[in-house]
């Protein structure tokens, strides 16, 4: 669970209700663009708590991806959801991530985390030496693009020594 003051839950609109996928995510992204970390140099948790995975049904699977199409519609091209970042918070960001990677794939999750990567979404920003305004949509590609390279690192078997790395490729 997570504590966040009410003031700031109402300052956002709350939860959006006209998504039925990463609701809890469109949140946090909103929360993001107001608030500030408890210590922004590492993870407040600093180590994955929960995984997502998907129905084994595939109708149910099927039913919850088309799901997340809406989310992707409405909450990745909101103009509004944008950031501006340092080239050390996007470095940071890569850490913390990686982090998880590096937790889930000692746990055994990792394969089915990288099942979820979508090279076609997958995005890293040309320079990352001055500050930027990413959006939504570019985070999220960001992100993919660090599973994408997960996937390619575990298949050559360099995984652990590019997890140890601050890189994206």
């Amino acid at each position: 669970g997570a504590m966040f003051r009410r003031e700031m839950y109402d300052q956002v609109g709350g939860m959006r209700e006209d998504i039925d996928a990463d609701e809890d995510w469109a949140m946090w992204l909103r929360y993001w663009k107001i608030a500030r970390r408890i210590d922004d140099t590492c993870p407040d948790i600093p180590r994955t708590v929960s995984m997502f995975g998907y129905p084994s049904d595939p109708v149910a699977a099927q039913r919850r991806l088309e799901a997340y199409e809406v989310y992707d519609r409405i909450m990745l091209a909101d103009p509004d959801l944008f950031y501006t970042l340092t080239p050390e918070k996007v470095t940071m960001l890569i850490r913390q991530c990686k982090q998880d990677l590096a937790h889930l794939n000692i746990v055994g999750g990792l394969e089915e985390l990288l099942n979820t990567r979508s090279e076609e979404d997958a995005w890293v920003p040309e320079d990352m030496s001055q500050p930027m305004q990413l959006t939504a949509k570019q985070l999220n590609g960001l992100y993919h693009a660090l599973l994408c390279s997960a996937c390619e690192h575990k298949a050559r078997g360099t995984l652990p020594e590019w997890l140890a790395t601050e890189t994206i490729r």
